[in-house]
């Protein structure tokens, strides 16, 4: 009897190691297919990361992400792309956006700017100079301030508590009013003083991704644009144009475009300038049309903020460390440097009527102010 059970166990060896062979092997491609993107977050000479998101978006809307832990190092899964758009979210804040290549290189570098490890402070996030000298200023570093700066020395704040992803302005009545765009809750405007007007809610059609993305004035005839990422699988955004008489927005245009970004218009040409950030592209919507016609400029990095100089027929780009200009008065439109002046992080700019041009420099915390010519003549700074 024991013979017997000794050649019965004999028989099952076979097929159990090949079954063990068979789980191994799947086992293998299935972690073949789900590969890990793995990195590591640094700041100023190398110091570990602790504790931030890092989050890897690809084509279509699909994401992944991770936490760094103590030395900085994270993983997550494979999106199977080449290129994919790279954050870094620390202490609630983007610190870092960036389009990588991760198919089959090395692990990912992503190093900080060193005034980032300061203590926050004033960190704008988006700019507007409106007619009568007076230049607002949000500011996501200290309790989501806004500022304003009526004369370039040590800005006044006038509200506090708003989570901006922009703003813009212009004149009600003779008086300057301005449009936030607000994290979760779509658009509030206030008066000088940072007194909230008005408030209009996110549409049900937002249900699923709440944020509106950018928004911007028409200086002509005061119409206020803001966009919105309505299908980002589909790479489909909508702009939405305020109801003045309502607390309403209606869907003005619908754009193909990977990445919502930043936005500025000519009014007297009836154009809006869009920027796909995933793409590295502005393109220009024909208002009148209501559908992107054009893209001026490919080839960008991130784009951060976009203000427009109609009167000099230029658009100002604000990407990484950098502000660039392009000539739309050149054929074809022209991507030239603005300033060699160096700038720690150009986040946000804002353009009045005498041409000057107000960056926003997050890694000096400050308002640096230029001439057209792109020399630097002032600079102002929040407390």
């Amino acid at each position: 009897m024991p013979t017997r059970r000794i050649s019965y166990m004999a028989n099952l060896e076979r097929p159990l190691s090949l079954a063990v062979v068979l789980i191994l092997v799947i086992g293998s491609l299935a972690r073949l297919h789900s590969q890990q993107i793995q990195g590591t977050v640094t700041i100023g000479l190398g110091q570990p990361v602790a504790d931030a998101v890092v989050r890897i978006e690809a084509p279509g809307g699909k994401r992944e992400q991770a936490r760094t832990d103590a030395n900085g190092r994270f993983a997550t899964p494979t999106l199977n792309q080449d290129r994919v758009l790279v954050s870094v979210i620390q202490n609630d804040e983007l610190v870092y956006r960036a389009i990588r290549q991760v198919g089959g290189g090395p692990a990912l570098d992503i190093r900080l700017a060193a005034a980032y490890d300061a203590p926050r402070g004033f960190d704008p996030i988006a700019l507007v100079a409106l007619p009568g000298g007076s230049v607002y200023a949000a500011d996501n570093g200290a309790n989501g301030r806004l500022i304003r700066f009526d004369s370039i020395g040590s800005g006044v704040v006038i509200g506090t508590n708003h989570k901006f992803n922009g703003i813009t302005g212009k004149l009600v009545g003779g008086v300057p009013a301005v449009y936030g765009c607000i994290d979760n809750s779509s658009i509030v405007s206030f008066d000088r003083s940072g007194s909230a007007l008005k408030t209009w809610p996110a549409p049900a059609t937002w249900a699923h991704r709440p944020n509106c993305m950018s928004v911007t004035a028409d200086p002509d005839t005061g119409a206020v644009y803001l966009a919105h990422a309505d299908n980002p699988e589909a790479s489909m955004a909508s702009i939405y144009l305020l109801d003045e008489n309502k607390d309403s927005m209606s869907r003005f245009a619908v754009v193909q475009v990977r990445g919502v970004g930043p936005m500025a218009v000519f009014g007297a040409e009836k154009t809006l300038f869009l920027s796909d950030v995933r793409a590295g592209a502005i393109l220009s919507v024909d208002l009148a049309r209501k559908r992107a016609t054009t893209t001026l400029v490919q080839g960008l990095g991130p784009v951060n903020a976009l203000a427009a100089d109609e009167l000099r027929r230029r658009l100002y780009v604000a990407e990484g460390n950098r502000v660039r200009q392009i000539d739309l008065a050149a054929r074809p439109a022209r991507l030239s440097p603005f300033t060699t002046r160096n700038i720690g992080s150009a986040s946000a700019l804002g353009v009045d009527a005498a041409g000057l041009v107000y960056v926003g420099d997050r890694g000096a915390h400050a308002l640096l102010v230029f001439s057209p010519d792109g020399d630097l003549v002032a600079t102002a700074t929040a407390k």
